[in-house]
């Protein structure tokens, strides 16, 4: 799962080498605009053009960031506990989501995202 936010890499469910399709859907939640760079335009550019080589670990690093916290995020059992880390680790994917994409994300009710924002906030205020 990637949640796409702005200046971020996001990537179709097509492998690029084999052309076989991963799992999973890409589903878009909020209208934006989205960069759409096909693999095949700027493939006989890696490695030759330093420019086209920085975009692409930028997108890559910030999709790979995501990813790592996501893995993280899994292994915390206590929903409060996760949305603490999101907020903590990822402020700006907390910040743009609503309680209903927050449950989704973090696989719980959006009663107990209600409940663990309410707490948030006051751990915040007592921190």
């Amino acid at each position: 799962m990637t949640v796409a936010l702005p200046n971020m890499g996001f990537f179709t469910t097509m492998h690029y080498y084999s052309q076989s399709p991963a799992l999973g859907d890409i589903v878009a939640i909020k209208p934006g605009i989205v960069l759409q760079i096909p693999y095949k335009k700027i493939k006989s550019y890696r490695n030759n053009d330093k420019g086209i080589d920085t975009l692409l670990q930028l997108l890559i690093h910030k999709k790979k960031y995501q990813l790592d916290h996501f893995r993280v995020m899994d292994a915390i059992s206590l929903a409060t506990d996760r949305l603490f880390y999101l907020a903590d680790q990822l402020p700006e994917l907390y910040r743009n989501l609503t309680y209903n994409e927050l449950a989704r994300l973090l696989h719980v009710s959006e009663s107990s995202i209600y409940r663990a924002k309410k707490k948030l906030v006051t751990r915040r205020d007592s921190g």
